[in-house]
């Protein structure tokens, strides 16, 4: 069940290159890319992991997803944007689980850039975002 319709944003590193998937949706072929992104909020608290979804574009082509995968990998500082969900299950012992996971309308690669000037705050770094990012497509949405 998605927790948000609109944008929810993960920022953290891809956990390994891009896996292109052929399945079926809604009875036809489909193309999609998966990955997982780890998150962590500070050094010391645990990593929560999302796994990432890029569905096709309206017309069914996987330009998005091709152009994610040939330009971030495993290792790779991203922010992806999407709706976000919490899928449960039962695992092999019986005990209730669950996992993170997002349907991916945008991703970008975090630049790090050193600052010219020292800020206030004595940050030695600014960001900026590289991305690619397409609309929301309801025909493709798997939630």
């Amino acid at each position: 069940m998605p927790i948000s319709e609109g944008s929810f944003y993960v920022h953290g590193n891809l956990g390994r290159d891009w896996e292109r998937k052929e399945i079926t949706s809604k009875g036809r072929p489909t193309v999609i890319y998966s990955n997982s992104v780890a998150y962590q909020e500070t050094k010391d608290s645990p990593t929560t992991w999302v796994n990432l979804t890029v569905w096709p574009d309206r017309d069914g082509g996987e330009l998005l997803g091709q152009t994610i995968a040939e330009t971030t990998g495993k290792g790779t500082r991203v922010i992806t944007r999407g709706p976000i969900r919490f899928d449960s299950y039962m695992n092999r012992d019986g005990e209730q689980k669950g996992s993170w996971a997002q349907n991916v309308y945008g991703i970008g690669a975090e630049i790090r850039t050193p600052q010219t000037m020292s800020s206030a705050s004595g940050g030695g770094f600014s960001r900026m975002v590289v991305a690619a990012t397409r609309e929301s497509n309801p025909d493709h949405e798997p939630f």
